[in-house]
């Protein structure tokens, strides 16, 4: 199962940075109504919730904590890119993020993934802590790279 897993989210991490690499920098800041979040606020908080997954299962963590306030949820984006980590910190950060939580996933022992889920808010939909780290690396990830193919589609138009 965990091999699974860990092949689908780099799938979606690869699709998803190829998205990126076709978006303008200077555009990653950008709001496009109807939608609040821009390119950067999802890269943040890709960052920031696989960051939150390794801390669920008591790994080291790896994204600054203030990007917490920037990119947390029910954080609300700034457009001013001069004001926040640059796209290129991003996307890096991200992505580290990203293959630390499949390494630690991928490593981790079984009685950490079957344990009940340390965040007590979550557990009806996530029953333990190897539940959480899945969504995490697919559905979580591939519902923000599906509105980042959208904002692109849409910045592309103008």
């Amino acid at each position: 199962m965990r091999s699974n897993v860990i092949a689908a989210s780099r799938r979606i991490f690869t699709e998803g940075d190829e998205f990126l690499v076709d978006i303008p920098q200077d555009l990653w800041f950008k709001s496009v109504p109807p939608f609040a979040n821009h390119v950067a606020w999802h890269i943040g908080h890709l960052a920031v919730t696989l960051n939150f997954g390794l801390k669920v299962l008591g790994l080291e963590l790896v994204v600054p904590m203030e990007w917490g306030d920037l990119y947390g949820k029910g954080s609300m984006p700034d457009n001013d890119g001069d004001a926040q980590p640059t796209t290129t910190e991003l996307f890096k950060t991200m992505n580290k993020a990203h293959e630390c939580l499949i390494a630690g996933y991928a490593q981790v022992d079984d009685a950490t993934l079957s344990a009940e889920n340390v965040v007590e808010r979550l557990r009806d939909r996530y029953p333990t802590n190897g539940d959480f780290a899945a969504f995490l690396l697919t559905s979580h990830a591939g519902l923000h790279f599906g509105q980042i193919a959208m904002l692109r589609k849409m910045l592309a138009e103008g």
